[in-house]
């Protein structure tokens, strides 16, 4: 089924509009919609190209699970639920991916390069953002979050995520849920680094600015050889001695203005 769709009118269509007004739209022609069945996972595979993709996945009102590509509404035959999966591919343009609350299919997408924003689903996902300025937050239950080279900002979601921002100067940030777990890769020239709640295991092989919050249940943090000079700012003081394994090789830089936060750096 394909029929025509009024314009989005949200702060991410916005977004899309701001940031792919001089690039080429996808055409209906250029997308294609593939199925492939097992006897547990019903999988509907997306592939656009020749263009830029505004893509929404969602459950209209009565019950149809279907993808708005570009405004036109595609029914995506799979049923809406945690057994199924969603694959995309785009092209290298700067796209717009977007899994509405609800959708509980395992979502697999693949932007290619260009400036992308994608948000997940309640299931866990993997997203290969590609090279550029990419924006991806992850969804409830979480996922893999993957950028090349450019400036990527990467969230994390509630339960098991991994972060990896590539080349860069990055964002890198866990979910505020205290249930997450979330394994971060620092790579870039700069990142800055977020680690809000539950388990977060930190590696850092570039140059980051990381901050801890208080009241983390536990924390990894890895520093290579080529990370001297990366600094860890802890909101609460008390939780210096997370850092016992790494502390010989930090200097501490005294309090945060007008806070009570902790500052230490990696000696050079």
């Amino acid at each position: 089924m394909m029929i025509a769709s009024s314009s989005f009118s949200s702060l991410y269509d916005i977004f899309a509009a701001a940031t792919n007004a001089n690039q080429p739209t996808a055409k209906s022609k250029d997308v294609k919609i593939e199925y492939s069945h097992t006897p547990f996972t019903d999988t509907a595979e997306i592939n656009v190209t020749g263009g830029k993709s505004n893509i929404r996945i969602s459950e209209d009102i009565n019950g149809a699970f279907i993808a708005n590509i570009n405004d036109v509404l595609y029914d995506l035959g799979i049923d809406n639920k945690r057994t199924n999966a969603i694959k995309i591919n785009t092209d290298s343009f700067d796209d717009t991916i977007i899994f509405e609350d609800g959708v509980k299919v395992k979502a697999y997408i693949h932007s290619g390069a260009g400036n992308d924003y994608v948000r997940t689903g309640d299931r866990r996902s993997r997203v290969d953002a590609g090279d550029g300025d990419n924006e991806v937050h992850l969804g409830v239950e979480g996922g893999t979050a993957r950028g090349g080279n450019g400036n990527d900002k990467l969230y994390g979601g509630g339960m098991w995520n991994t972060l990896e921002g590539g080349s860069g100067n990055n964002t890198l940030s866990t979910s505020p849920d205290a249930r997450s777990t979330t394994y971060i890769t620092s790579a870039g020239a700069t990142d800055t680094v977020s680690a809000l709640a539950g388990i977060v295991d930190i590696k850092v092989s570039g140059g980051a600015d990381i901050h801890i919050a208080g009241g983390l249940e536990k924390l990894s943090i890895s520093l290579g050889q080529s990370s001297t000079g990366s600094t860890i700012t802890l909101d609460d003081p008390q939780d210096l001695h997370k850092l016992q394994h790494i502390q010989s090789d930090f200097k501490i830089l005294g309090s945060v203005p007008d806070k009570d936060a902790l500052r230490v750096r990696q000696d050079t």
